[in-house]
């Protein structure tokens, strides 16, 4: 009886074998070709990230791209990452950005009577109030 693999399966057998290759003095049992493959002696997928390092993550830029927002309502443009509050932008205001974290977004520039101006401070608002032209 023959069984079908999947391509993961497949490649995860080509790397076993080549880790049994080099190792010299193997203690772990040999590759069974069929649906058990190896033993992973890899212990970081099990690992799990600590809490605080979690709540940082959504601060972590995520994105390099160029992009046009527009603001969907009126809103707060801060100085940082949950920082003071600068300026209060009019809705429809169009901005650029070129990072992107997963609850905020740089504004890079901005429009004032069709016209793009760099922004001189760093200026931030929040991803919710903004929506990708």
């Amino acid at each position: 009886m023959y069984l079908k693999w999947s391509e993961n399966e497949i490649m995860n057998a080509k790397i076993c074998k080549k880790r049994q290759k080099n190792k010299i003095n193997n203690t772990k049992k040999p590759i069974i070709m069929e649906k058990e493959i190896c033993i992973d002696d890899n212990p970081f997928p099990s690992l799990m990230m600590k809490e605080n390092i979690q709540k940082q993550a959504s601060t972590d830029v995520l994105d390099f791209k160029t992009g046009t927002y527009r603001l969907k309502k009126k809103s707060e443009i801060y100085d940082a990452i949950n920082g003071n509050v600068l300026f209060v932008w009019e809705d429809k205001s169009s901005f650029t950005t070129t990072q992107v974290t997963q609850d905020w977004i740089k504004v890079t520039g901005y429009f004032v009577d069709k016209k793009w101006t760099k922004a001189e401070k760093n200026l931030w608002v929040k991803k919710v109030n903004a929506t990708l032209r």
